[in-house]
């Protein structure tokens, strides 16, 4: 008898990035809420995820979104992610804070929503210093590799 029976698992993953060439900072900080940056489609085991304009459309189903972003002096942070079909909140991530320091932060957003019919969504964050005119939203690196500034996965759990 097998340890893990492979047909219980029906979940398909789809991972979203931002994604920049090496060297390339994260953009700069706005005030209200504001769409993060999505420009790949890195996995999608639907064959149903479209992207366009840092939006994001899913089938109807049940969803987990586990998605980390970055900020650099942005003193108090959240992300939520936000149904653009219906002006709606589905979840809302972790508080953060990084002040006046030469330091960064990585905000947080998890959780498990449902949509009941195709819904255009986004990763939004809201800031409270949007002085950061091009690395509010993450500094680049420069190692040579790609930049990744946003990185969310979300599994569909129907």
């Amino acid at each position: 008898m097998p340890l893990f029976n492979n047909s219980i698992s029906s979940n398909k993953i789809i991972h979203l990035v931002d994604s920049r060439p090496s060297g390339t900072n994260g953009g700069g900080t706005a005030s209200g809420w504001n769409d993060r940056v999505i420009n790949s489609i890195r996995k999608d085991d639907t064959g149903l995820v479209t992207l366009s304009n840092n939006q994001f459309v899913l089938p109807a189903g049940n969803y987990s979104i586990s998605a980390v972003a970055s900020f650099y002096k942005s003193y108090e942070t959240k992300l939520r992610l936000f149904n653009n079909t219906d002006s709606s909140t589905l979840l809302v991530g972790l508080n953060s804070y990084i002040g006046n320091l030469d330091s960064g932060l990585i905000a947080l957003l998890d959780g498990v929503f449902e949509i009941t019919a195709n819904q255009s969504l986004s990763i939004q964050y809201r800031a409270n210093n949007t002085n950061m005119a091009t690395i509010g939203v993450g500094a680049a690196a420069g190692f040579g590799v790609e930049e990744i500034y946003l990185s969310a996965s979300l599994q569909k759990l129907d």
